[in-house]
């Protein structure tokens, strides 16, 4: 662990350069599950009417302007919202931002099957398939996953469940068996919910947390993929390569007055339209239907930690004191 870091950035080149538009979409699934506080965050907001498909990409092409061809970005437009593929104008966005050459990302449950997914394959060019809590059919999961990974690059996202966790563990430990050009993720669960596993579970997820991790590095896939590990800067000059899934396993995750690149590095849509820079949604921006206000500055996190794990891999950095002993290697780390 390491408690004393003061600076946080992307480890790879090319994660620098990305800007990331998190967009939940509203679907059916959304609106019998009310999945717009499936967080458990009372903050979410509620979901309670479908966009328009030409509002959607009228922001987005809002989007693009500015921080494709005005900051030199590279955007990717990443669509959630539970199970996400009965949202009947999934294709229609898809194929619009295609033939704007823009990289398209779906993080999906698994309830299609496979004929849905021949339609769907080649306007995405980034799957995240969520093992979601509660959800017990291991082996649909991993028959699903046999097709995507030879159509799309492709991640496993398995959210650890306490009563499920030999369950969930077998299962990570089959894909990184079985499926070499998957990448893996393994979501620790809520806070409140950590909190309550003994010290052995905590001890178990962290080894499995560094298997994931290690399986990943070794077949080349974290930079594959538009986000991942980050570089710890400490305060002694020294740095450390963390995970998200570990920063907020390890709960490292405690950024309470530091300066966030939310906004600048990446924004968030609710379901009813509303933007914001994060998932936190501490700062809204406005909506896609109206006026938004694009952030030109970092903002300084007023929560006490950073508890959604989609938040974690963010640019940020600490109240730094300048002085002359320590000007140079705070410029060499890029703090300012």
């Amino acid at each position: 662990m390491m408690s004393d870091m003061i600076f946080l950035d992307h480890r790879a080149e090319e994660h620098k350069k990305n800007f990331l538009l998190d967009w939940y979409l509203e679907n059916p699934y959304n609106l019998k599950m009310k999945a717009g506080s499936s967080s458990g965050s009372p903050t979410e907001p509620d979901v309670g009417r479908y966009l328009d498909v030409r509002v959607i990409s009228e922001f987005c092409d809002r989007v693009l302007c500015h921080y494709a061809d005005k900051l030199r970005r590279k955007v990717i437009f990443e669509f959630s919202g539970g199970e996400l593929t009965p949202v009947r104008y999934l294709l229609q966005i898809l194929g619009y931002l295609k033939n704007r050459a823009c990289k398209r990302s779906l993080v999906v449950n698994h309830a299609r099957k496979q004929p849905y997914w021949k339609k769907l394959i080649d306007e995405v060019d980034f799957v995240t398939l969520t093992y979601p809590s509660g959800y017990n059919q291991p082996e649909a999961y991993i028959a699903l996953m046999e097709y995507l990974q030879n159509h799309t690059i492709l991640r496993a996202a398995i959210v650890m469940q306490k009563e499920r966790f030999a369950e969930c563990r077998d299962l990570a430990q089959t894909i990184m068996r079985s499926f070499q050009n998957v990448m893996l993720s393994i979501l620790p669960p809520e806070e409140e919910k950590y909190l309550t596993y003994s010290g052995e579970k905590r001890e178990r997820l962290s080894a499995l947390l560094d298997l994931c991790r290690a399986h990943n590095e070794k077949n080349g896939l974290t930079n594959k993929w538009y986000r991942g590990e980050m570089t710890a800067y400490t305060t002694d000059g020294g740095t450390g390569h963390l995970t998200p899934e570990q920063i907020l396993a390890h709960r490292q995750n405690n950024w309470k007055s530091w300066m966030c690149w939310s906004g600048l590095h990446k924004m968030v849509v609710a379901p009813d339209g509303d933007v914001y820079r994060a998932w936190c949604f501490n700062e809204r921006l406005g909506n896609v239907g109206g006026d938004v206000t694009f952030p030109t500055v970092p903002i300084s996190c007023p929560l006490k930690r950073c508890a959604d794990i989609r938040d974690i891999a963010l640019k940020r950095q600490s109240l730094v004191l300048f002085n002359p002993g320590n000007i140079r290697e705070l410029a060499e780390i890029g703090i300012f």
